[in-house]
């Protein structure tokens, strides 16, 4: 029995900024390409996100603790626990995070594309 292999050949264009560490309280680059970005927000104190620059729905993974999540004006609160998925909405520009001691979100979002003129 003969058995070919092909070479799968893929061009991703994504660029990788390799995290020495991770700032508690603080949001850190982990991916960054045309199409999305990824960040490292770790906590383990309460922390206010302003988003004026993102025209874009924002995604959190958590993958270590739980925090609570409430929006600036806003009287209701979304709780997140390990392995579990948020997705805000793109007009919300400000949020209040209340983390369960040590908290691990990944945050993703689609980048805005920059206009003909811009470029």
């Amino acid at each position: 029995i003969s058995s070919t292999s092909r070479l799968l050949n893929i061009s991703i264009d994504i660029y990788f900024c390799h995290v020495c560490f991770v700032s508690f309280n603080a949001t850190v680059n982990v991916v960054d390409c045309k199409y999305f970005t990824t960040n490292v927000f770790e906590c383990d104190a309460p922390v206010e996100k302003d988003f004026p620059e993102i025209d874009s729905f924002i995604i959190y993974m958590c993958t270590e603790g739980g925090c609570r999540i409430e929006c600036e004006g806003s009287q209701e609160a979304v709780e997140i626990k390990c392995g579990e998925t948020v997705l805000i909405p793109a007009v919300i520009k400000n949020l209040c995070f209340y983390p369960d001691g040590k908290t691990t979100l990944l945050e993703v979002y689609i980048k805005q594309q920059p206009t003909e003129t811009e470029e």
